[in-house]
């Protein structure tokens, strides 16, 4: 009897009753009404909060229509209103960090830093870049000294420097001389007599806020406790790339004024000038001669500074050292660091330094000198 209850037809027809009644249950669970979740217990607002509430309500309503109203409107125009500027507010993102080197390998990224000689040899390298070549420091140079030399003077050409001597002629309805002068060069006038001898300053009156003479301005020169040792010598300089006036000399024992125009600006500044006064100085020494006084020739000039007329003609001087011999205008005219005695001369210039020139009337053929303390004779070919 037991075998024909759990006869295996009876036993599946148990299985499919069970399997039909957990159906029927679990649709019964799912289908019924749904467990609301415990709600959690409502937060009260204090007192003060719920009393602005309602205030603030009315602005929030009237806020929504004035933002909704652009936004509609670029709707309208398909456009997009754009995201707001990000402009002076700090970014999140993460600023990358370059490192020197990564290596990455199994074991993950590892960082190289570089050795302590190679930052030093980088180093080196970008200051001998950094270091200017001859050629750039040449140039430099250049513009350098250019811009002084422009600096230095004021002219645009630079005055051409000379020396002459200067015959000066004190009769009257004679022209003064002119001197020629730059700012900042000297120009030195030397006094001396037809015999070479120096005639010392007495006065020196100029406009000294144009030209300058080594003193102060009212200053004159002799005389007074203040007085310095005699000079033959005036530097005159100009304080004034233009300036022009005139200068008033009067040497010792003479009572003629010597007056000089100063002018600046020409193409050529006298260094040097060999004024040569008519007369005899009162401080010269006592010469004796057995001819007259000599008279100023003006070609005497020209020979006495190495510069003689075209048409004068050399001629050969044999018997005194140094000494030059040339023809001009029937007249002979030798130049020697010796005193002429025999034949007479007519006409004779000194320099301050020792150099003579003598006028012969006619070409004679030979001339006494003396050098030395020696008496020599010149031969003229």
């Amino acid at each position: 009897m037991l075998k024909a209850a759990f006869s295996p037809s009876r036993l599946a027809f148990a299985a499919s009753l069970l399997f039909l009644h957990g159906a029927s249950t679990a649709q019964v669970i799912q289908t019924g009404p749904a467990a609301a979740p415990a709600a959690p217990p409502a937060l009260q607002a204090p007192a003060a909060v719920e009393a602005v509430r309602p205030m603030a309500q009315p602005a929030q309503a009237a806020e929504a229509p004035a933002k909704a109203a652009p936004a509609e409107a670029n709707a309208r125009a398909g456009t997009t209103t754009p995201p707001p500027s990000k402009l002076g507010q700090q970014v999140s993102t993460p600023v990358p960090v370059v490192m020197p080197s990564v290596n990455t390998n199994a074991d993950g990224p590892t960082v190289v830093y570089p050795s302590a000689d190679t930052i030093v040899e980088r180093a080196v390298r970008q200051i001998e870049d950094m270091q200017l070549t001859p050629t750039q420091y040449e140039r430099l140079k250049g513009i350098f000294l250019e811009r002084q030399q422009q600096r230095a003077t004021p002219y645009v050409t630079p005055p051409k420097p000379i020396t002459r001597t200067l015959l000066v002629n004190l009769d009257p309805g004679v022209s003064p001389p002119t001197l020629r002068l730059a700012r900042g060069q000297q120009t030195s006038l030397v006094f001396s007599d037809v015999s070479g001898q120096p005639w010392f300053i007495e006065k020196v009156s100029m406009n000294r806020q144009l030209f300058s003479d080594g003193k102060a301005v009212g200053a004159g020169q002799g005389g007074g406790a203040q007085a310095e040792p005699p000079t033959n010598v005036l530097s005159i300089e100009a304080l004034t790339p233009a300036a022009y006036g005139n200068v008033t000399v009067t040497l010792r024992g003479q009572s003629t004024p010597l007056i000089f125009v100063l002018t600046t600006g020409q193409q050529e500044v006298d260094m040097r000038v060999d004024a040569k006064v008519p007369g005899k100085n009162p401080d010269a020494e006592a010469e004796v001669t057995l001819q007259a006084a000599p008279s100023l020739d003006n070609a005497l000039t020209y020979f006495l500074d190495g510069v003689p007329p075209a048409t004068a003609k050399r001629l050969r001087v044999t018997g005194l050292d140094g000494a030059e011999a040339w023809v001009y205008e029937k007249n002979l005219y030798v130049k020697a660091r010796a005193n002429a005695q025999y034949p007479a001369y007519f006409g004779a210039a000194r320099s301050t330094n020792g150099i003579s020139v003598y006028r012969y009337v006619g070409v004679p053929k030979a001339a006494t000198f003396t050098t030395g303390g020696r008496a020599l004779t010149a031969f003229f070919e």
